[in-house]
């Protein structure tokens, strides 16, 4: 009774394992995706092309209300817009900011301490079932 309990257990662990790695698989197959997906290009030019227009006649409007303060307006005006820009840019393609290859180099380290002590337990249960 005590061998197919250990057994039933490490079918039951196994098939768990199992469940998590597609389950993992499935996940890297969404982030591949996501990875390979381009940016729609003619949007992006649009953007920075509005961006720089935008900031091109900004000065003719501000300087009714600045005057000369208007020259150090702009500059700072050009570099908060252009950063914005720039994040928009790196929040619709993730996968180039996220340290995406040190993740993967931790998970798979990981499933292969899970799998050497999943091999060592389950040979040990092997060998002590073959000795009794």
């Amino acid at each position: 009774m005590l061998k197919s309990a250990q057994h039933i257990l490490a079918v039951m662990e196994r098939t768990t394992i199992e469940e998590r790695l597609v389950s993992f698989q499935i996940e890297i197959g969404c982030l591949e995706r996501i990875k390979y997906q381009p940016i729609y290009v003619p949007y992006t030019r649009h953007t920075s092309r509005f961006l720089v227009m935008y900031l091109t006649w900004l000065p003719f409007g501000l300087f009714a209300y600045l005057s000369w303060a208007t020259i150090a307006v702009m500059p700072v005006l050009a570099f908060l817009l252009s950063g914005i820009e720039n994040i928009g840019i790196h929040i619709e393609q993730p996968m180039m900011v996220l340290p995406v290859r040190a993740l993967a180099q931790s998970a798979k380290r990981t499933v292969e301490i899970i799998e050497r002590t999943f091999l060592q337990d389950n040979f040990k249960k092997v060998l002590d079932g073959l000795t009794n």
